[in-house]
């Protein structure tokens, strides 16, 4: 398995964001816990670019902008699903959700958007259901006040789509290949 750090390039791309900022809210985000590195230099040592590090990494790139705001990835990673259960994946938390989609290639496949409501803090998995229906994962904190659809006030969404999630998938994939 590689390093997140040698996987930014390919996040460099599929994002548009430099490799150093990338590098910069990997080490933020050790910083807060909500990542975890093996101690050491060379291989075997830091963030691993698997499933759980990767959909870490991505929720914190939806759920805030600043460094600072490091762990509201964790915040974000521990949304409830609104219905108990996601109909996807069968996992009750966002983190795990999205972790469990990025560590399958056909469960990838079926989603067609991951979407963060950062003022809300929500967050939602719109993917292909059964019978090809367009179906919804919602996922909140049980506090939460359901805003109207019609906002006065502008809100924040930031969204991964089908493509990014699928090309990070089999790059998951391929990883994990390389590693047996």
């Amino acid at each position: 398995m590689i390093g997140l750090k040698s996987y930014l390039p390919k996040l460099e791309t599929l994002t548009g964001l430099t490799r150093e900022v990338l590098y910069e809210r990997q080490r933020a985000l050790v910083k807060c816990g909500a990542l975890e590195a093996q101690p050491g230099r060379g291989p075997g040592s830091g963030v691993r670019a698997d499933a759980r590090s990767v959909s870490v990494f991505l929720i914190s790139l939806l759920s805030h902008d600043t460094l600072v705001d490091a762990s509201k990835a964790i915040d974000f990673g521990r949304l409830k699903s609104d219905v108990g259960r996601c109909d996807l994946t069968d996992k009750f938390y966002f983190k795990d959700v999205l972790e469990a989609i990025l560590s399958n290639e056909r469960i990838a496949e079926k989603v067609w958007a991951v979407i963060v409501q950062r003022e809300q803090q929500s967050a939602s998995i719109q993917f292909r259901g059964r019978h090809l229906k367009y179906a919804t994962s919602g996922f909140a904190t049980r506090a939460i006040v359901r805003v109207p659809k019609l906002m006065i006030e502008p809100s924040i969404t930031a969204t991964l789509s089908k493509n990014f999630i699928l090309q990070v998938a089999k790059d998951i994939a391929e990883f994990s290949e390389e590693t047996k």
